[in-house]
């Protein structure tokens, strides 16, 4: 009868250790889905937050081309298709700022501040151009004055948005050095 009682004792703690085990490695799973999908959020909206910087600089450049192929167009009604071109990349670049406003943070968002006013600095010189472009009425030389001081501000607009773009990705980076920091602790604790 000892032996038995013996037996019992003995497989109940066989028993409790095993669930002891089940329950540490269910609660280790747990912890690294959490970190994994708190990881997935955070590197998701970076993502989504570069995805729109790029979008942003790349309407930029496109304003820029536009710009450029004015230049070179002798009709009137290919002139006119263009300009309208121009100001609709305009729209699209507000719509991308109002959707980045509300996901940067503090720090981005100065750079994002920086970056549209520089854009109405800008503004009266690229319409200015663009006036000179359609009416004819500005000599080449003054027009050629204007591009280049056009061209000096969208350098620094450019520098602005790989800035704010490098800033996004050190953030991206610490996600993933913050997710590999988590994912050992959870490793540590389960074994």
């Amino acid at each position: 009868m000892a032996t038995n009682k013996n037996i019992l004792i003995i497989i109940s703690g066989f028993v409790a250790v095993i669930l002891m085990m089940n329950s540490i490695a269910y609660y280790s799973v747990f912890q690294f889905r959490q970190a994994n999908d708190a990881f997935n959020v955070r590197q998701n909206n970076v993502e989504e937050k570069i995805e729109l910087v790029a979008q942003l600089r790349e309407a930029m450049f496109m304003r820029v081309l536009i710009l450029r192929k004015m230049v070179l167009i002798k009709d009137d009604f290919a002139l006119d298709e263009e300009r309208m071109r121009f100001y609709s990349q305009e729209r699209e670049i507000i719509g991308i700022r109002d959707n980045l406003l509300a996901k940067l943070d503090a720090e981005d968002l100065k750079l994002l501040n920086r970056f549209f006013e520089l854009g109405r600095a800008n503004t009266p010189t690229l319409n200015r151009i663009i006036d000179s472009l359609v009416t004819g009425e500005e000599p080449e030389q003054v027009v050629n004055d204007l591009f280049m001081r056009s061209f000096k501000t969208q350098e620094e607009v450019v520098l602005v948005l790989v800035k704010l773009t490098n800033n996004l990705q050190l953030k991206q980076k610490k996600n993933v050095e913050a997710y590999t920091q988590e994912s050992h602790r959870i490793h540590k604790v389960s074994i």
